[in-house]
């Protein structure tokens, strides 16, 4: 059952800047799936349903600038569309 799961649930791949790191060392969730890559940051990876996508693109979008989705390309799509929809509020 657990094997079913996995492979249902795509790994998401974020990398993190030293900040990006700071502040999700904090979250209960996914502060242990931060793996340290020198001062520089580190790469956050998990398997995550596509029904928390919504939650998680949410949680990168206040990360701004720490966070860059490396993968799944559905996750990357979600967060540039979610950032396209707030900029449009502020050019009219």
């Amino acid at each position: 059952m657990l094997e079913a799961v996995i492979r249902t649930h795509q790994e998401v791949r974020i990398r993190l800047t030293a900040r990006g790191v700071l502040v999700m060392e904090r979250d209960p969730h996914l502060g242990d799936a931060i793996q340290p890559e020198g001062a520089e940051g580190g790469l956050l990876c998990f398997r995550c349903p596509p029904t928390e996508y919504d939650w998680l693109v949410r949680t990168l979008l206040s990360l701004g600038p720490d966070a860059d989705v490396l993968s799944p390309d559905e996750l990357r799509h979600l967060v540039r569309q979610a950032a396209q929809d707030i900029a449009k509020r502020y050019t009219q």
